[in-house]
């Protein structure tokens, strides 16, 4: 028996300017490659509204929050898991939930981190990379990226299972677009 879908996104997004609705019910369960693609059309769409409201500067129109975009991420997420079956996805990234998530959307929306910092994005065992036995120094912006010291940034890489080789910029780059950056360094 194949499991249950996840449910659709219900909650209004936005004002009428940027509503989004939500993605379209799969026809059928396992839900298909077109269903993945209707639940990544979705999260767009919601981070298109986030943008085109961000953009605007309109008055008290929020557009879709963070926790909306991270419950996006996580219906995708459950689609792509009944399409692929189970290990269709790393083990550490099927353990991801909202907790997961959110940082990074949050980060996505901070700029530079300095008008707003940076949330603590957990390491893919889901310690936190700021606390025993890890200790390294918390990154609150993009200039706090750029001066860890080297062994901090390789802790940091090695912590995400990302790749620790390159030169510093490399290094740094793949950490912050880890993060949800996606500036200019």
């Amino acid at each position: 028996m194949a499991a249950a879908l996840p449910p659709l996104p219900q909650r209004p997004l936005g004002l009428p300017a940027h509503g989004v609705p939500p993605p379209t019910a799969p026809a059928q369960n396992p839900p298909t490659l077109a269903d993945v693609t209707n639940a990544h059309d979705y999260n767009e769409r919601l981070q298109a509204a986030k943008k085109a409201v961000y953009y605007s500067h309109a008055a008290g129109n929020l557009g879709p929050t963070a926790v909306d975009i991270a419950e996006g991420l996580m219906y995708e997420k459950a689609i792509m898991e009944l399409v692929g079956g189970p290990g269709a996805m790393p083990a550490w990234f099927q353990a991801w939930d909202l907790n997961h998530f959110q940082p990074l959307v949050i980060n996505g929306q901070c700029a530079t981190g300095h008008p707003a910092a940076f949330e603590v994005v957990p390491f893919v065992s889901g310690d936190d990379p700021t606390a025993h036995p890890h200790n390294l120094p918390v990154i609150e912006n993009i200039t706090r990226i750029g001066a860890l010291t080297p062994q901090e940034l390789t802790s940091y890489l090695g912590g995400y299972a990302l790749p620790a080789q390159g030169n510093p910029t490399v290094r740094i780059r793949r950490l912050a677009r880890h993060l949800g950056y996606f500036g200019e360094l």
